[in-house]
């Protein structure tokens, strides 16, 4: 078996000539593989007698740095066991992670709507919607709605930015501080 912790962004995988899986997408905007762990049977009828090639295409923009991530040959159940272990830590708890966020998020909205005065609550609102959003960017396959996989990255980081600020506005309204100057360097960032 082939196992495969993830590429950036998308690729294809050969064994000897013969292809064993490829993206559904391999052109702009690009799937999005690099968070996806995969394992596959290599078929008998692939495999020759003395040596074999793995051969792994990875395409991506150069801006965004592209690669391979940990590729293992071995048997099945070496191969599933680390499958298993990645996708639980790739893929389950972030989906997890997302999924308490919204709900934490969600009920501290309805809170900061009840309480107004109470602007830590909606700052920590804002927070952890802004986390959702930025896990969901991580768990996506395609850049949809986005038209490409540099729009998808920038957007991303703009999340990540927000998600930051949030935080700090969320630690200084629970500590009680008014810091003026540093909220408006936050928001010029």
């Amino acid at each position: 078996a082939l196992g495969l912790s993830g590429m950036s962004m998308a690729g294809e995988i050969f064994i000897n000539d013969d292809l064993v899986w490829r993206d559904a997408s391999l052109v702009e905007p690009l799937s999005r593989s690099w968070n996806i762990p995969r394992a596959f049977a290599l078929p008998e009828s692939a495999l020759h007698a003395g040596v074999n090639s793995v051969w792994v295409r990875v395409v991506g923009l150069a801006a965004l740095s592209p690669g391979l991530g940990v590729l293992q040959v071995g048997p099945m159940s070496t191969v599933m066991q680390r499958q298993d272990r990645d996708e639980w830590r790739q893929r389950t708890v972030y989906l997890i992670n997302l999924g308490l966020s919204a709900a934490v998020g969600c009920l501290f909205l309805v809170v900061w709507c009840l309480r107004r005065a109470e602007r830590a609550y909606g700052w920590y609102a804002a927070m952890s919607l802004c986390w959702v959003a930025y896990m969901a960017s991580l768990l996506a396959t395609s850049p949809w709605p986005l038209l490409g996989t540099l729009a998808m990255s920038r957007v991303n980081i703009v999340i990540f930015v927000l998600y930051v600020s949030c935080f700090c506005l969320f630690t200084f309204r629970f500590g009680q501080q008014a810091l003026v100057r540093t909220e408006r360097v936050l928001w010029a960032l």
